[in-house]
């Protein structure tokens, strides 16, 4: 797999190089934001799209949401007849606008640049703009002026297909590039200046009859922006990109000793940094510090399973629906499986895969995941950054760890899920 994305430097003749790709199975991109002050006022998405069929078998949805009482919601539709719908609900208060043609005819569709504006007036408006140029509609109900203000939903936007309450309703087939959310109407020389004939620039800076930049509340480069991460499938906000405060700061032990508990981290306090295996296997280990690389060694092999917890996160640090990146390196002096990640107390909601060690050879984890607590209830105060595993280990065998690193991802990070994937096709191509 291809490693980081990155934004091209100035100068290049090509603006993307990637597209969000779709299979149609489920998989989307979750903006992990529901997007409800926005919603509750005038706004615009814009995107643009590659059908696979130009008229689906049966509609697919390109974006939006829909709250779990189906009261509100906001999404925008492909239909079976090449034609592209707005559905608009907002405290019951419903709404549909469908272009009068079709857009796209049956069969592999080209790409298209399709941007749709909503303004609250006493009955909401809507415009769809097919590259560049706004089209005829039709008007099916209202949305009130009150009823659109009045617009809740705490379920995020998801790209690629509607957010039915944790479900990812009528998924799309083809590719997604450049979508963009701002929290105003724009107007139709605005709308031009976004299609740009056909060559997609970056829309954090105001550029011609494009003066909007500072009205945009979310924008996803799909795999162009800056540090977007193809392998990880995470495309970052491009109105607020990269990382907030480290939750652990790159944690090199040397403030602490070793062996020491109730330790503070990286500004974060942990508990029982370095556990004694359970008590009840018997067995003992030591533990050394050089150079930053944690290490611990077994004297007295325990009688059978070696579990060691290396470090509980007791203070609240992790929050509901957020992205967080985890990085650390480990070794061990023998083959044997491990865990690392973020984790419940009873593994039910392990983060990260579980590969197996080589021997005496550096291992480097390095993955996102979104904070979800389980079933039961389970909170930062009883989360854990590392886990390690051992069968019947015997006397010297060590496990090390070194450059731990848990962080959170700024703004509003797209979250590829499922099976999407990118592509190197391209608008501007």
């Amino acid at each position: 797999m291809l490693g980081l994305g990155s934004a091209l430097t100035t100068g290049s003749t090509r603006e993307q190089m990637y597209s969000l790709l779709l299979d149609g199975t489920g998989d989307y991109l979750d903006t992990g934001n529901a997007y409800q002050s926005t919603i509750r006022g005038s706004f615009s998405w814009s995107f643009w799209i590659k059908p696979d069929d130009g008229q689906p078998g049966a509609a697919e949805n390109l974006l939006g949401s829909d709250n779990s009482d189906d009261t509100d919601a906001f999404f925008i539709t492909l239909d079976t007849a090449g034609k592209i719908k707005i559905d608009h609900e907002a405290n019951n208060d419903d709404a549909s606008y469908i272009t009068n043609a079709a857009v796209y005819a049956s069969g592999a569709g080209g790409w298209k640049h399709i941007c749709v504006t909503v303004t609250k007036a006493t009955n909401t408006s809507y415009i769809i703009y097919i590259d560049g140029a706004a089209v005829a509609g039709g008007l099916t109900n209202a949305v009130a002026e009150a009823a659109h203000a009045a617009w809740t939903s705490t379920d995020t936007v998801y790209i690629g297909a509607t957010n039915d309450n944790g479900t990812a309703l009528n998924p799309f087939t083809g590719k997604m590039d450049e979508v963009a959310l701002w929290n105003v109407a724009l107007d139709a020389n605005a709308v031009a200046a976004v299609y740009n004939s056909g060559k997609p620039f970056g829309l954090t800076t105001d550029r011609g009859n494009y003066d909007n930049a500072s009205d945009l509340t979310g924008y996803w480069r799909m795999f162009n922006g800056s540090f977007d991460h193809k392998k990880e499938g995470i495309v970052h906000d491009q109105t607020n990109p990269g990382f907030g405060g480290e939750i652990i700061a790159n944690a090199d032990f040397s403030a602490n000793e070793a062996e020491d508990h109730d330790q503070l981290i990286g500004g974060l306090q942990f508990d029982d940094w370095v556990e004694q295996p359970n008590s009840s296997q018997g067995g003992s280990t030591t533990y050394t510090l050089t150079d930053g690389v944690l290490k611990q060694t077994v004297v007295d092999p325990p009688d059978s399973v070696y579990m060691q917890r290396l470090s509980q996160i007791v203070e609240s640090s992790l929050t509901e629906g957020k992205t967080y990146r985890f990085q650390v390196a480990v070794r061990s002096s023998s083959v044997g499986q491990f865990w690392a990640g973020i984790f419940q107390l009873n593994l039910a909601n392990r983060q990260t895969t579980a590969p197996t060690l080589v021997a005496n050879q550096w291992f480097y984890i390095d993955e996102y995941f979104v904070y979800d607590e389980d079933s039961s209830g389970a909170t930062a105060a009883n989360q854990y950054a590392v886990f390690y595993h051992k069968t019947t280990p015997s006397a010297g065998d060590y496990f090390e760890i070194a450059n731990l690193s848990l962080t959170e991802l700024s703004g509003s990070p797209g979250f590829a899920a499922a099976n999407a994937q990118f592509s190197t096709d391209t608008p501007d191509d």
